[in-house]
């Protein structure tokens, strides 16, 4: 097999091995899981308004959105919220969220 033959077999072998560790979950590509632990360490700053009641039968995703909506400024009349990571924000609906269970 030539060098250039080899090469290109490589490549589509670590391209399937990206795709099945995706499909598999190995690897989502998209936003970070959220930590309900570390979510409840960073509540503090929106129970000054809010509490868990305010999202009573929400799904982590929604609670995701809502939060990353009031993030970018989307909510009028919301106090700025600052310099949120997604990580942060995914922490937070986790958090949010197991307390609906």
């Amino acid at each position: 097999m030539r060098k250039t033959q080899r090469l290109a077999w490589t490549a589509a072998l670590g391209c399937l091995t990206f795709a099945s560790l995706a499909i598999a979950g190995g690897h989502s590509g998209g936003a970070p899981k959220g930590d309900a632990k570390a979510g409840e360490q960073k509540i503090s700053a929106c129970t000054d308004c809010h509490s868990a009641a305010d999202f009573a039968g929400q799904s982590e995703a929604q609670i995701n959105s809502a939060i990353k909506n009031v993030a970018a400024g989307g909510v009028a009349g919301h106090p700025d919220v600052g310099q949120v990571s997604d990580q942060d924000i995914a922490d937070l609906a986790a958090f949010l969220a197991s307390a609906n269970q």
